[in-house]
């Protein structure tokens, strides 16, 4: 006794052999009539894409192969160690593998295929904005003569046509015009700046070592200006001692022993207290060393006292 397949599976069955069926009537048909204008020479494929050739060549030994394999099932063989089902899996492989080349060739094929059919480019086509080298020769030429003619008119004794007009900056590169700035932007930004030297400021970076478990980065600091007076400082020490002199120290170098031991080579937020109001959404108070340069600068150099300065009593 056999088991009959179910009554569902037997309907599923005919309906996709009338549609392969219909399908294969379509595809003979088209085949044919490929073949016919091949044949004929109405079709040139001499100067087609490489890369659609190797394409339809897989296609074609995929398809063959997997006819084969479907031929060998319908007629109860086995198909275990068959080579078309390695030959199966090498051309998916390959043909998985070129569809992102399939992808950006598309735009191309497309457009082609376009041209071949209308004869034209489409409205929305980006070619159609292409620079025109043509026009812009011509624009350069017709420059050229009038320049050579302003020239000659010059050289003649005629007075020039003056370029008249609107004047037009360069565009070199863009550049944010900051002109519409509100005062409340203004506000932010200068709050921002703050913030950023508020958080770079030794005092926060001491806070973040001491209560962070980040990694702490160690700086080995060096200072031109200091280093080069220790040098000098030592050579002029050693000079002494071997030739039992005392050299003469002049005001610059007094000076110059005192920067090196103020606040200046100290740094001053070792010796002023940090400025974090910003990190409370305040502004810092305004003022500080650019401020005091700029009022003294403004005040004007100080006079020494003495005679030289004194106006005299009499005019003689």
């Amino acid at each position: 006794m056999t088991d009959k397949p179910p009554e569902g599976e037997v309907t599923r069955a005919n309906t996709l052999l009338a549609d392969l069926t219909d399908g294969l009537g379509k595809a003979s048909s088209l085949v044919t009539a490929l073949t016919a204008k091949l044949k004929d020479g109405q079709l040139d494929t001499a100067q087609g894409l490489s890369f659609l050739e190797m394409k339809n060549s897989l296609l074609l030994s995929y398809l063959v192969d997997l006819a084969r394999v479907m031929s060998l099932k319908l007629h109860g063989k086995s198909i275990a160690g068959d080579a078309g089902i390695e030959r199966l899996v090498e051309l998916r492989t390959v043909l998985e593998r070129i569809r992102p080349i399939d992808q950006k060739l598309r735009y191309q094929v497309d457009k082609l295929v376009r041209i071949a059919t209308t004869g034209q480019l489409g409205e929305s086509d980006p070619l159609r904005f292409r620079p025109q080298p043509g026009n812009l020769a011509s624009r350069l030429e017709g420059d050229e003569a009038s320049d050579s003619d302003q020239e000659a008119d010059t050289a003649a004794g005629k007075p020039g046509k003056g370029k008249e007009g609107v004047y037009v900056p360069p565009k070199i590169t863009a550049v944010h015009y900051d002109g519409d700035e509100t005062a409340e932007t203004r506000k932010e930004r200068r709050l921002a700046a703050a913030r950023r030297r508020a958080l770079s400021s030794s005092v926060m970076q001491e806070l973040g070592r001491q209560y962070l478990d980040t990694p702490e980065e160690v700086h080995d600091y060096s200072d031109t200006y200091r280093n080069r007076s220790t040098r000098e400082e030592a050579e002029r020490t050693k000079y002494e001692e071997d030739f039992m002199v005392r050299l003469p120290e002049t005001k610059q170098d007094q000076r110059r022993k005192r920067e090196l031991t103020t606040d200046w080579s100290l740094g001053e937020e070792l010796t002023q207290r940090a400025d974090l109001s910003a990190l409370e959404g305040r502004l810092p108070v305004a003022g500080g060393k650019k401020r005091r340069a700029a009022s003294a600068a403004k005040a004007g150099p100080k006079r020494r006292k003495g005679r030289g300065n004194k106006k005299p009593r009499f005019n003689l």
